[in-house]
């Protein structure tokens, strides 16, 4: 027997001889659908093998009920093609017949059982003369799973890459041939798991991929504040919750938030809550302590003095974990918590972590698609080190989510799964996309499934067999076409902001490389026509392989433009992004955005995690992001020309500088109506004329005090900077130290907002129907731009942001909201001065109002629609136009 690794051997002999009664290990058996029947003990595997086997072997027409995820109830043993029986000693088996024995079956030594039993996950798949034992290790569902996975894979030949059954590899005839077999299998991790599959769509396929694992589940996530409800707590304990800047402790709202973790009773209170969810389940493996989504933020005396010490909230953390896993050591041995370290909380210093704390490392920075940096990954195994120098028992936490554009990384994932099997890492967790991957991105899913649960394999070889199942006299081709998003990814550095991924992926590639795919793609369907199958698949892929070419069309030379600028240290004005944007002759990029939102992710595919993300305005960005930049330093530099701003002539003034500066930096050909559309975006500058008196708040525009008022018109789309379907318009000015101002907006569907003025956190406000107003001193000095941001959705409710951070004081709204005409009216006053902000002091603010449109309960806008051009985000100053206020 040939030794691959430590408690991994595989003999996998074929010969030509072939006969049903084989009793020598080196005949060869041929197994038919009639010839073969399963037998199945302690295992939830048999079903799983009998309908894979059947539906892609048999012609059994009602292959469906065997579906082990199906409602349908049939008798397996009476199937004509692999009838299944219950594997128990009594059972009687037909005579002549190949057994396919799954779980612990009769044909399992003592010794086997023994070795199977040591390690939970554990597998084995062995020939025994007319049998072939699949077993898992008791009570291991991955265990078991995985056995009849490797069985499936490596003997018949049936791989089982996306969910739909046209991309399943199958048996060429109805037979297959199996000489000796003899592979043992420990798992190399004890937890490799994965977000939700999602849809129901994924779950076979998740199944019979699980990855082969000790089945831990040890699942870290954002709950720490449930365990301090402030409804209960903070009457008596008020000392638990954050401490904010102005030096109180504020009843926390909802459960976004952090405990103040230096709180000395903030351990015993975690022990109370412990207490009592062990009295009801006592069988709870493991509870999660993670820190919510958020930054820790408390500005009590102890939680600075520990911050300041080391940089970040590691110790204090970690030092409230270990007290309360002290006490569970005692009170309840073998429960594990679960932490993360994430946000501002690093590798605790000086300070030993406990035993039954499983640390969730969910580091951006470390995560694998950086890992084809050399330099990244080493940094990453060093990070890693560290937690073992702590004693921590710690996971990856990987964010594996697709986007337009594959992100192949598989070669460098391997490598560091095998680094990290022989340095102390306990498992992984992945965050994935379950709707839409499967053309461009699937392979790489199912060859990190196969890799999590054998780090050791070939990847290359895993590419080169996936290509040959699916695309069959195409596959050399499409392996050349598939290995160069790989090819790309890893030598992207010069063009992408790697740590902006999935966003920019389009960037790696040009017309080039799209040339070049494009010509192995045509060549490789031609050489297929014939082919119903194969056809099929390149129908399915190529509807995903346009929406990535049409946004490397769009996006590809403006976007690496601007990242090589930044790359190369530019300052001032990015002459090159300006002479490409002043002479193109028809941008892709509404061309590409429609077919991303209505052809290429169809039923039953599903983009909701890009939605969730925001991947779909972030991929238009990359158009638009260098003229935000061009924009926002040709104002900065005329608003330094022109001192300081009393009235609608400095107004003038600072637009015809622009034009100045915009002219001085063209290139020797451009085409004036691209010019004049960067002209227009510089008239977005306005002056704001002050009143005595404030209007009624009544949601009617039409008082006299709105009479002078600046008006507020031309809105656009984020980032695409079209016409919006969804009318706006509306009036501003200044009464004393207030910004005061009114909108009406029209909106295509169903106004969709459920937070009422009486909600005062407004949770939920940014997920409803409403209205964001931005406003704040220009960046002085080549420091970042501070600014109010307040919350307006259609009911009236409000809440303050950044610099506004809850504010409520001087705060002025009213709504009129017209659900039968779908419409709403806003009037609203914000203070320029409060005790947090003094706008008053410059007569120069920037500005702008976006519009949150939304017509149901869903994660992200369905439009967004700025005054001033958005740019990916309106907290970003090149995304706010400049207002002048009359004094």
């Amino acid at each position: 027997m040939r030794k691959i690794l430590s408690g991994v051997s595989i003999l996998i002999g074929l010969s030509m001889i072939s006969g049903l009664n084989a009793k020598d290990q080196n005949d060869v058996l041929t197994i038919t659908p009639e010839n073969t029947i399963i037998i199945n003990a302690f295992s939830n595997g048999g079903p799983y093998l009998q309908y894979f086997l059947s539906k892609c072997m048999g012609d059994f027409k009602d292959v469906e009920k065997l579906n082990p995820l199906g409602k349908s109830r049939i008798d397996r043993s009476k199937t004509f093609q692999f009838p299944m029986f219950k594997g128990n000693a009594k059972t009687a088996l037909p005579k002549d017949k190949i057994i396919i024995a799954v779980g612990r079956t009769r044909f399992l030594t003592k010794e086997e059982l023994t070795k199977l039993g040591k390690v939970k996950g554990s597998f084995m798949v062995k020939r025994k003369g007319n049998v072939i034992v699949l077993a898992g290790s008791p009570g291991s569902f991955s265990g078991q799973l995985s056995a009849v996975r490797w069985f499936l894979n490596h003997c018949v030949g049936i791989r089982i890459y996306a969910p739909d059954s046209i991309w399943w590899s199958r048996v060429a005839k109805r037979e297959f041939t199996i000489g000796d077999v003899d592979y043992f299998q420990r798992p190399y991790l004890k937890k490799a798991t994965w977000s939700g599959a999602g849809m129901k769509r994924n779950a076979l396929w998740t199944k019979i991929n699980i990855p082969c694992s000790g089945g831990e589940s040890y699942r870290a996530s954002h709950t720490i504040t449930k365990y301090f409800n402030s409804n209960k707590y903070y009457k008596k304990h008020p000392e638990i919750y954050e401490m904010k800047a102005n030096g109180k402790r504020v009843k926390p709202q909802g459960r976004i938030w952090q405990p103040c973790f230096s709180a000395k009773k903030l351990s015993k209170i975690a022990m109370e809550e412990i207490r009592g969810i062990m009295k009801k389940k006592p069988n709870i493996r493991y509870l999660s302590f993670g820190i919510m989504d958020i930054s820790c933020a408390c500005h009590c005396p102890d939680c600075v003095k520990s911050v300041k010490g080391i940089g970040h909230y590691g110790n204090l953390y970690f030092s409230f974990l270990n007290k309360v896993a002290q006490q569970c050591q005692k009170e309840f041995p073998g429960l594990y918590l679960t932490a993360y370290a994430y946000n501002n909380v690093g590798i605790p210093v000086n300070l030993q972590i406990e035993p039954n704390i499983i640390v969730d490392c969910a580091n951006k920075r470390y995560m694998g698609y950086n890992w084809v940096n050399p330099a990244i990954m080493q940094e990453t195994k060093n990070y890693y080190e560290k937690w073992n120098n702590v004693k921590a028992n710690w996971m990856i936490h990987d964010w594996g989510f697709s986007g337009v554009t594959p992100r192949e990384y598989s070669r460098q994932y391997a490598n560091f799964l095998q680094w990290g099997v022989y340095h102390g890492m306990k498992g992984l967790y992945v965050e994935w996309s379950p709707g839409e991957p499967w053309y461009l991105d699937g392979p790489k899913y199912w060859i990190m499934r196969q890799l999590m649960s054998n780090p050791f394999q070939d990847v290359d070889a895993m590419w080169v067999r996936y290509c040959r199942d699916m695309y069959g006299d195409a596959g050399e081709l499409m392996f050349q076409f598939f290995r160069r998003f790989s090819d790309k990814f890893l030598f992207s550095d010069d063009y992408i902001m790697r740590n902006d991924l999935p966003r920019q992926e389009m960037l790696m590639f040009n017309m080039e490389d799209i040339a070049f795919q494009e010509k192995l793609l045509n060549k490789s369907i031609e050489l297929t026509k014939n082919d119903e199958l194969i056809q099929e698949r390149f129908k399915e892929l190529s509807r995903y392989w346009k929406g990535h070419k049409l946004f490397v069309e769009a996006c590809s030379t403006p976007g690496r433009l601007q990242n090589v600028f930044i790359r190369e240290g530019g300052t001032g004005i990015n002459k090159k992004a300006l002479a490409y944007y002043v002479n193109e002759k028809k941008s892709k990029i509404k061309e590409a955005l429609d077919y991303y939102q209505t052809k290429r992710t169809i039923a039953p595919d599903s983009n909701e995690m890009a939605r969730k993300l925001s991947l779909p305005p972030s991929y238009v960005n990359n158009y638009t992001r260098a003229k935000g930049d061009i924009l926002s330093k040709i104002r900065t530099e005329a608003l330094k020309q022109c001192g300081k701003l009393n009235s609608v002539d400095d107004v003038n003034k600072v637009v015809k500088i622009c034009e100045k500066i915009l002219r001085a930096n063209l290139p020797a050909k451009y085409d004036p109506a691209k010019v004049e559309e960067f002209l227009d975006i510089f008239r977005k500058t306005l002056f704001i004329p002050k009143e005595k008196k404030m209007p009624v708040f009544d949601g009617d525009l039409s008082d006299k005090e709105w009479s002078n008022a600046a008006k507020l018109e031309a809105f656009s789309e984020r980032d695409t900077l079209a016409k919006p379907n969804h009318a706006t318009v509306g009036k501003i000015m200044r009464v004393g130290d207030k910004l005061v101002v009114g909108l009406i907006c029209r909106q295509n569907g169903d106004i969709w907002a459920r937070t009422t003025p009486d909600i005062h956190t407004g949770s939920h406000i940014w997920r409803e129907s409403g209205v964001e107003f931005f406003f704040g001193p220009p960046a002085k000095n080549g420091k970042r731009a501070v600014f109010a941001q307040y919350i307006v959705n259609a009911l009236g409710a409000f809440r303050g942001f950044r610099k506004a951070l809850d504010n409520r004081n001087g705060v002025e709204v009213a709504v009129k909201l017209d659900r039968k005409n779908n419409l709403y009216t806003i009037e609203a006053a914000f203070p320029l001065k409060t005790d947090r902000y003094d706008f008053t002091t410059d007569n120069a603010l920037t500005f702008n109002i976006m519009r949150n449109v939304y017509v149901s309960n869903s994660y992200s806008a369905k439009r967004l629609i700025g005054w001033y051009p958005i740019f990916y985000t309106a907290g970003r100053e090149e995304s706010r136009g400049i207002i002048v206020l009359e004094k």
